[in-house]
């Protein structure tokens, strides 16, 4: 299943809800995987290998570079967060992996893992958009830029402690044009395939 939430102004809690869940035992006793980041625009900016910190994804959220760079226009405190889209394994999927010993959790979660990617990988390919530029009748000109950037945040359980295996992909709100230069996203595309992109997701993970 995927849902997506319309996140907001990145205010300080927003952020912290995201990076204190994963360097906490908040869900289970077990510590949850770090977050990490992914897309075309995690390998340009330097990002791919490093973890999400309170303090980069606090910047990025706010429309700056991890150095403090403004990267789009209406960078700082009234810049939108982005998009949350939580891809979450059928609860048999879920209960398997709760129940499942150490290899097999690891191939679970392999699994997911690689069916969450491939599903933010075609979304980035097909479905991110900035508007730039007009038409000729004078409306909006909206360009297909292919690069994105994804905070992943995996989790085991629900609050309440059930097996609840997701993953809270968080979509930074910019993206880079061919001139180099950064505009905020304009995603109708992407709730419109809201249903799509969950089937795709699951059809991955039962392939894996």
């Amino acid at each position: 299943m995927l849902s997506i939430q319309t996140l907001g102004k990145a205010t300080e809690s927003k952020v912290n809800y995201y990076t204190e869940l994963a360097s906490s035992s908040y869900y289970t006793e077990a510590q949850e995987p770090e977050g990490c980041f992914y897309g075309e625009l995690a390998r340009k900016l330097k990002l791919s290998n490093k973890t999400v910190s309170n303090d980069i994804l606090s910047a990025l959220s706010r429309g700056y570079s991890p150095k403090g760079k403004a990267l789009v226009k209406n960078a700082g405190d009234e810049h939108r967060m982005g998009f949350d889209l939580t891809f979450s394994a059928p609860k048999s999927v879920s209960v398997c992996f709760g129940l499942a010993d150490e290899t097999l959790r690891a191939k679970i979660q392999a699994a997911h893992d690689k069916a969450v990617k491939r599903t933010l990988s075609y979304i980035e390919s097909q479905l991110i958009q900035t508007r730039h530029g007009f038409e000729d009748d004078g409306r909006r000109h909206f360009t297909k830029t292919e690069n994105a950037l994804f905070a992943l945040f995996e989790h085991g359980s629900s609050r309440s402690n059930d097996p609840a295996l997701h993953t809270h992909a968080i979509l930074l709100n910019f993206t880079q044009l061919a001139d180099t230069s950064f505009r905020c996203l304009e995603v109708p595309e992407l709730f419109r395939h809201k249903k799509v992109l969950g089937a795709l997701y699951r059809c991955e993970l039962a392939q894996q």
